[in-house]
């Protein structure tokens, strides 16, 4: 028997699941590379382990959007936007140049 989630049967938890029997070893290794595991307890730590890392990348994402750049990011933006700046050229007043270009 090999398993899968989501499915039409229910789980504890609320979560669903199939399932089918394998025949032989040619049949199970295909079964196992199109994402059906060998025990129910796989097939659900997959899909729990699918959102976890969803919810990590979210949230780093979310945290790159609101941290200040850094001055390589500002440096590297006014040089595409061809705004000139000089070593004593403050990262706030780098960070309003670019901004009115933009």
């Amino acid at each position: 028997m090999v398993y899968r989630t989501p499915g039409l049967h229910r789980a504890s938890g609320g979560l669903t699941f199939d399932y089918r029997g394998i025949d032989d070893a040619g049949a199970l290794k295909d079964a196992l590379a199109d994402g059906w595991r060998l025990s129910l307890h796989e097939a659900i730590a997959g899909v729990e382990a699918g959102a976890i890392i969803a919810e990590v990348v979210e949230a780093m994402e979310a945290i790159d959007d609101v941290s200040p750049a850094t001055r390589d990011e500002l440096e590297q933006k006014a040089r595409e936007l061809g705004i000139g700046f000089n070593a004593r050229t403050t990262d706030k007043v780098l960070a309003q140049r670019i901004a009115e270009r933009v």
